[in-house]
């Protein structure tokens, strides 16, 4: 994925540290190796609350796909896997936090919107979640 938010970027945005996906399977097999060294050829997920709504971000870059789950508090409302994601861009004009996650070219939707402040939202227009 090119461009792809810094790691730093992430964070902050997200609010939180990432889950790094292998660290159980890493450690059972005596590797305790610093994943950050390998960002962006692993995997990890970010997680956010805002009010009752709760995003989970699971981002792969090294296969260029990245999954959204989006909860309230009654249940899971979304869980959406992203396939050849070409690359994901931080906005954070007037306000907000939004990730722009744009496509390789011949896939049909050309970007999908996750808002992440002033409150969680996912789109495929960028005017419809501002």
């Amino acid at each position: 994925m090119n461009p792809l938010p810094d790691l730093t970027d992430l964070v902050w945005a997200f609010e939180c540290e990432p889950r790094y996906v292998y660290e159980e399977q890493d450690r059972a097999a005596g590797r305790e190796m610093g994943w950050r060294a390998m960002w962006p050829y692993t995997r990890v997920v970010f997680d956010l609350c805002r009010g009752e709504r709760r995003v989970s971000f699971d981002l792969e870059p090294g296969y260029e796909q990245a999954r959204v789950r989006i909860s309230d508090a009654q249940d899971e409302v979304l869980d959406l896997l992203l396939r050849r994601v070409r690359s994901i861009e931080l906005d954070r004009a007037k306000g907000r936090e939004i990730l722009k996650i744009s496509f390789v070219d011949g896939v049909h939707s050309d970007e999908v919107y996750l808002r992440l402040k002033p409150e969680i939202s996912l789109g495929w227009e960028p005017f419809a979640i501002l």
